[in-house]
Parts: C-alpha cells; sequence; structure tokens
C-alpha cells in the first residue's frame, strides 16, 4: 500500500498571526481513532491559532495504510519518515544493559536517515517546536535551534513500574523470586524505568517546557518547567446515554487494543471481571472495540464477547453502550475514553489505574474498584440502578463541561505556545 502523504482536497486557508511552529510527533495523527491521534489534532489546532504549522510525523513502519491529510487540517507543510527501530532483540540485550544509556524501545535507533529526510524537508526558521514524546526529540533536537516545547503525555517509567506493581513484580520480596526467568524480565523492566525516568527528565530539563496530562504526571517528572495540559473532548450535540440499560446490558471497552495496557486490560475484564459479572447478569455483553491484535481478538466469543475492530461510526458504540468500563492496571497520562463517557451520560467504571490524572471522585463521577469481584459489583450497580446512574451522569456531564472541552484545552495550548515562542 502507498505511503504518499497526499491532502484530501484543498488545505484550510488561515490567517495567521505570524509564529511559525514545527510539530514533530512520533504518531501521524490521522486518521483521529484514539486517545493519542485526538490530542495531537487537537494540538494542531491550536497551534494553527498564532500561524502556520509544519508536521514531520515519524510513522510506524508497521503502518498498513496511507497517510493521508485531511482537506481541513491545520497545517501547511507535512512529511513523513519512518520511525527509527529499536535494536533490542536477542544478544544485543546485553549490549543495551552494560553500553546503552537510552531505554530499550530507542536503543540503537539509526537516526541519520531521519535527518538527512528533515534537512531536505524543513523550512529554514521556525519560531517554535512542539515535540510529541521523548522519541521525537531524541530524533531531532540538534536539527532545530529555536523555543521548544515537548509533550509526554505518557510517562514511559510510570507504566513500567505500574505494571510491574500489578503483577506483583514489585521486587526480591514478590513471587519472581521462585522464577528465575520472570526475575531476570523484572530486573531488565527496573532498570527500563530508570533509563525512561532519566531521558524525560534530561529532555524535560533541556527545552522551556514540558507537557503532562496531569498534576499527578507532573509531581512524578519532578521538574520546575512542567505545564498541565490536560486532555479533551468535543462536546457533543445530543449525548447518546440513556436512563436506563438495555437487553442485553452491554459494557463497552474502546481504545487502540494493541497498545499494551488496554491488551492487559481487555483480557483481564473478560477473564476476571465478566464472567463474574455474568453469575447475576447472564446475558451482559463485553464490546472490545478498537483495533486489536491476536491477543485482543482471541477473546471474540459471542454472544458474550464481541471484539469489533475499529468503529467505523463510534456513536452507533456509544448509542447501545450501558456502561464504559475503564479496567487499566497500569499506565499514565489520562484516558480520553472516561471523558468521552462523561460528554455522553454514560456511566463509568474504572480502575484507579484507569481513572488516575483525571480531577474525578469515586461514587460522585463514576465507580471505581480495582479486584475483580468488587469491579463486578460496580458494573452490576451501574447496569441495574437507574438512581446510581443518573447521579452519575449527572455530576460527571457537569465536571467534562466544566474542565475537559477540547475547545478549554486548545485555548490553554495556544496561550502556552505563544508565550513560549516569546520567551516567556
Amino acid at each position: 500500500m502507498s505511503r504518499v502523504v497526499a491532502f484530501m482536497g484543498r488545505p484550510t486557508v488561515r490567517q495567521h498571526v505570524g509564529v511559525r511552529t514545527l510539530v514533530v510527533s512520533e504518531t501521524f495523527p490521522w486518521p483521529v481513532r484514539s486517545g493519542n491521534t485526538m490530542r495531537i489534532a487537537n494540538v494542531l489546532g491550536a497551534l494553527a491559532e498564532l500561524g502556520p504549522v509544519d508536521l514531520f510525523a515519524l510513522v510506524d513502519p508497521t503502518r498498513t495504510e496511507d497517510c493521508a491529510v485531511p482537506a481541513d487540517a491545520p497545517v501547511e507543510r507535512v512529511e513523513v519518515a519512518w520511525r527509527p527501530r529499536s535494536r533490542y532483540s536477542g544478544l544485543r540485550r546485553a549490549s543495551w544493559l552494560v553500553t546503552g544509556a537510552f531505554p530499550a524501545e530507542l536503543f540503537g535507533w539509526d537516526h541519520d536517515t531521519v535527518r538527512r529526510r528533515f534537512r531536505r524537508w524543513a523550512a529554514p526558521h521556525y519560531d517554535l517546536v512542539w515535540y510529541e514524546r521523548a522519541g521525537a526529540h531524541v530524533a531531532l533536537r540538534d536539527e532545530i535551534a529555536a523555543p521548544a516545547i515537548v509533550d509526554l503525555d505518557d510517562l514511559e517509567d510510570a507504566k513500567i513500574l505500574d505494571r510491574l506493581s500489578s503483577n506483583g513484580h514489585t521486587g526480591p520480596g514478590s513471587s519472581l523470586v521462585q522464577h528465575p526467568a520472570d526475575l531476570a524480565r523484572g530486573a531488565l523492566a527496573r532498570v527500563n524505568a530508570r533509563r525512561w525516568r532519566d531521558l524525560q527528565r534530561s529532555v524535560a530539563r533541556s527545552v522551556d517546557k514540558v507537557v503532562v496530562c496531569s498534576r499527578a504526571d507532573a509531581e512524578r517528572l519532578g521538574v520546575a518547567n512542567a505545564v498541565v495540559v490536560a486532555n479533551g473532548y468535543d462536546a457533543p450535540g445530543v449525548p447518546l446515554g440513556r436512563a436506563s440499560a438495555g437487553r442485553p446490558p452491554a459494557l463497552l471497552f474502546a481504545g487502540l487494543l494493541t497498545y499494551p495496557p488496554n491488551v492487559d486490560a481487555a483480557r483481564y475484564l473478560v477473564a476476571e471481571v465478566a464472567p463474574r459479572l455474568r453469575e447475576r447478569l447472564p446475558d451482559a455483553v463485553v464490546h472490545l472495540v478498537g483495533k486489536a491484535d491476536g491477543r485482543v481478538r482471541e477473546l471474540h466469543d459471542p454472544p458474550h464477547v464481541l471484539s469489533t475492530g475499529w468503529a467505523d461510526d463510534m456513536a452507533t458504540e456509544l448509542a447501545r453502550a450501558d456502561v464504559v468500563v475503564v479496567p487499566v492496571r497500569y499506565s499514565s497520562g489520562t484516558r480520553i475514553k472516561i471523558l468521552e463517557a462523561f460528554a455522553h451520560r454514560i456511566p463509568v467504571v474504572a480502575t484507579h489505574a484507569g481513572v488516575a490524572g483525571l480531577d474525578a471522585v469515586a461514587d460522585q463521577h463514576l465507580l471505581v474498584a480495582d479486584d475483580p469481584s468488587a469491579f463486578a459489583d460496580a458494573c452490576h450497580a451501574a447496569l441495574t440502578d437507574d438512581a446510581l446512574r443518573a447521579r452519575l451522569v449527572e455530576a460527571a456531564h457537569a465536571r467534562f463541561l466544566e474542565r475537559y472541552q477540547w475547545s478549554t484545552v486548545r485555548r490553554s495550548v495556544t496561550a502556552l505556545a505563544a508565550d513560549t515562542a516569546q520567551g516567556g
């Protein structure tokens, strides 16, 4: 399949103030189907309020879709390059452990091709550069002389440590002692977490501002120039939630189901939570919606579990969802899928990890539970208690309107970018 970037129609012509911005991303943002692409697309829109925006995207080499830019995309120029591949595999792991300084995911990245492509394409001057994640900064940090912002919407060290903790792999006293192979993997993971922490802090200190999704992530990162830019969601014209659960009652877990925290969450939901819920609601159905690989597709077990892949029309999935579930056991950043449910007045059941970083209160805006029995109980309550459903969605929708609309978030990005470009 072709990888050629093509404008689908004429790009939008905008009146610019005059700040020329370069965005370097680790993701091609179109089509907008995930929280990550939604965030990048909205950042591009916010930056375009200040002036022309160029996008240099490091594209996943496994991508099969064309890199097509929509006609209304808020960008002037776009270029794509293959994201370098990590060499962390096989015998190279020993080399990484002994001589490497970068995290495993960035180990051995060959940047020469990317940098040559960038030099041929880049404009002579930029007033501001916005990097999406640390890898993008590492790739091109020496190529651009301009005030810089890096968006660390996920803290990779936090994800690794949370994953180890959720599996009971927290240290020498854990069950890993009994399993040497697991012990070795856990030790390597902790080394990798330290390297991510060191890299993220180094990147943060080398730029003017570092953006994170939540106050919790700002505290974890521990640098003075951190700024919180929350995730958001566009307010729907008509929310799709309903007062009472339908038949059969439907649980929706939506997202990028190749992303490791989401894969773990989907498998946990199907194996641990759903059987407990079906003891009380035998016809309950789990809908797994989003791009998936074999680890999630193998969970497809109609009529109890439906793995549908990407939804062409997410509104259809939301309209039949009685509860949105977020059984994520490790991650950082914030879950846009929760904000989507808040916006559509659909009750939410999440883990503490799933709701981390959002200004949402358990039993007021959503139900929160971690162990599978408690999570199943919360799902049962949200499916069967109409008064509870009404109370939760009313408070959650108000919180969304107050703090988490993309229109509000975009204004904060525009203000931050203008201040940084001017040396603030």
